[in-house]
């Protein structure tokens, strides 16, 4: 169990950061990149096509917007 520590810390990290702007919550381009990063951790892929593909979620999303 102390083994996954770190990785929840790390989480709610960028959690934290991708969703906070002060003392509010903000829902934009960032949670949809936070998303598609962890479908890609979940589908098991490499560091860099999940960091990849969270740039090119939050990418599309603001450029649709």
């Amino acid at each position: 169990v102390t083994v996954l520590v770190p990785a929840a810390l790390f989480s709610a990290l960028i959690d934290a950061m991708a969703m906070g702007d002060g003392p509010s919550l903000v829902v934009d381009a960032r949670l949809i990149g936070v998303a598609a990063g962890v479908l890609a951790v979940a589908r098991r892929a490499p560091m860099v096509v999940v960091v990849m593909v969270a740039m090119g979620g939050s990418a599309l999303v603001w450029l649709v917007a």
